[in-house]
């Protein structure tokens, strides 16, 4: 990465300032097939929004083979048609589920328990719909296999705060985190990470409703040609 050293100082830095928030709780946490769904709703999103998508799926279907079956317009309408990225979401949450029984004939991750790590790393990876975010998730919460998770927005977040160039795309910046955090802390690191990209994340949309809430305001009612404001016309 460029300027790796500048980069490197800014993110110790950043660690030792960020809330050390804790991992998300959410139902099904101890199931990887539960974490694989939860990670799909909380890349590039919110951990409360993932949190009220995973509850609303979940109160939706009996369980996650039914979940497979939905089809992406059903799970928009579960999740709300405002949840960031809904269609695509919901259309790679249905391919990785399908991907997941066609391997295995069942909607389980448990046949992953006895791979070994770069085995386990391909399979996942390979996953039709996936994201990274979700199969280094999975592989760091499930399997306890050294990953750190990155999305769009928290890249977005690292550069703003130069812990990160740039010019580095998402597995250039996951690659480069995954070797200044030791394996052992990985998980709280992640758990720091997207606590403070949900602030981060929350803040700039504050931002944005506010300068969109202002130019509105400064706006005055236009009068029709040919019209005083009285309404008499001359």
């Amino acid at each position: 990465m460029k300027n790796a050293a500048e980069c490197g100082r800014k993110f110790r830095s950043l660690l030792r300032r960020i809330h050390k928030a804790p991992l998300p709780d959410h139902a099904h946490a101890d199931d990887p097939m539960g974490v694989l769904i939860f990670s799909q709703l909380l890349w590039e999103a919110r951990t409360p929004q993932a949190k009220e998508a995973m509850k609303r799926l979940l109160e939706a279907t009996v369980d996650f083979n039914e979940l497979r079956t939905l089809l992406p317009y059903e799970t928009m309408e579960i999740i709300g048609d405002a949840y960031p990225r809904c269609e695509e979401r919901s259309r790679r949450l249905r391919a990785t589920l399908r991907a997941i029984y066609e391997r295995e004939h069942a909607v389980t991750l448990d046949g992953l328990l006895e791979m070994g790590k770069r085995e386990l790393r391909t399979w996942l990876e390979t996953l039709d719909g996936i994201t990274s975010f979700a199969s280094a998730r999975v592989m760091l919460l499930s399997f306890d296999t050294h990953a750190i998770p990155v999305d769009e927005q928290t890249r977005a977040c690292l550069v703003e705060a130069k812990a990160v160039h740039p010019t580095a795309d998402l597995q250039e910046t996951a690659s480069w985190l995954s070797h200044r955090v030791l394996s052992e802390d990985a998980g709280k690191v992640h758990g720091a990470l997207q606590g403070w990209v949900d602030g981060e994340v929350r803040k700039a949309v504050r931002r944005k409703k506010t300068k969109t809430s202002r130019k509105k305001s400064r706006r005055s009612p236009s009068t029709p040609r040919g019209r005083t404001r009285s309404g008499t016309g001359r």
